[in-house]
This record gives structure tokens, C-alpha cells and sequence, in this order.
């Protein structure tokens, strides 16, 4: 019930009536506007803490969706502000796992991906791949990728 109450007016705000890919490339939202959607975002994504109800699993996957848009889109102006959001809500553990899989995922444009119970010397391997090959880090960023997987 309380997923129900959570999701229910942002779900049909950002579902239904909100195609965001099409808000992001038509609109052309000014940088307060995907701040904005962030929050929203990350609100939806932690609302129901670490470990979402199976039978809300529809609307996470949207947010999830959502904010693979806001990271990739107009790459990286919003890449400090999302990992903010996912460092904060991790220590306060109200944050699903699957949402830093995501990050990782769309930060490799698709050379690998990430999944629950992977082998943590395969998501180094893949970390480190990412951080040197594909989008060359500095070295705080490819610190916090560290610190993901232990």
C-alpha cells in the first residue's frame, strides 16, 4: 500500500503522460529543469528504501530508466550531480543496489554489464576497463568505483 501512495502521482507525472526522452531532446530543458527531474528521480528511486516491493518493481524500473536518460543525455553535465545523489543515499542506505549497476551500465555505453552476484574480481576487471578505456577518470572518480565494489 505505502508503494502504491509513493509512486502513484509521480509514476503518472513521469510514466504516462512524460515521455523524458522526448521532454530531453524536443524541450531542451535548461540545466535547473534536469536538476529538478533529478531530485525527482533519486525521491522516486529511494522512496521505498534499499530493498523496493516486488510489486512496485514496474515503477522503479521507470525511474530507474529515467535517470539513465538524465546521465547519458547531454553527457557529462549531470554526471557530479547524480553521483552526489548516489553517494548520499547509499549512506543513508536507502538506496537499491541496482541503481549503481545501472550507473556503471550506462557509463560503459554497453561494452559490459553489471548484475547482482557478479564476481567482484570480473566487476573490478570491468571498472577498471571502464575508468582507463572508455571514459578516462581521475583518480577521486575511479576511487568512488573502488569503493563500490568492496
Amino acid at each position: 500500500m505505502l508503494c502504491i501512495l509513493v509512486y502513484f502521482i509521480p509514476f503518472v507525472w513521469l510514466n504516462l503522460q512524460f515521455d523524458i526522452s522526448t521532454w530531453l531532446l524536443k524541450k531542451k530543458p535548461d540545466t535547473k529543469q534536469r536538476s529538478d527531474m533529478i531530485c525527482v528521480i533519486f525521491k522516486g528511486l529511494t522512496s521505498d528504501g534499499a530493498s523496493p516491493d516486488k510489486e512496485c518493481s514496474m515503477v522503479h524500473e521507470t525511474y530507474r530508466q529515467h535517470l539513465k536518460w538524465m546521465l547519458l543525455d547531454n553527457f557529462p553535465q549531470h554526471f557530479g550531480e547524480i553521483l552526489t545523489h548516489l553517494i548520499q543515499n547509499t549512506e543513508k542506505q536507502n538506496l537499491p543496489i541496482c541503481v549503481w549497476y545501472d550507473f556503471f551500465d550506462g557509463l560503459s555505453k554497453g561494452a559490459f554489464r553489471f548484475t547482482p552476484g557478479m564476481d567482484k574480481t570480473v566487476q573490478k576487471g570491468q571498472l577498471l576497463h571502464l575508468a582507463t578505456q572508455i571514459f578516462p577518470l581521475r583518480y577521486q572518480e575511479v576511487f568512488v568505483s573502488n569503493t563500490f565494489v568492496n
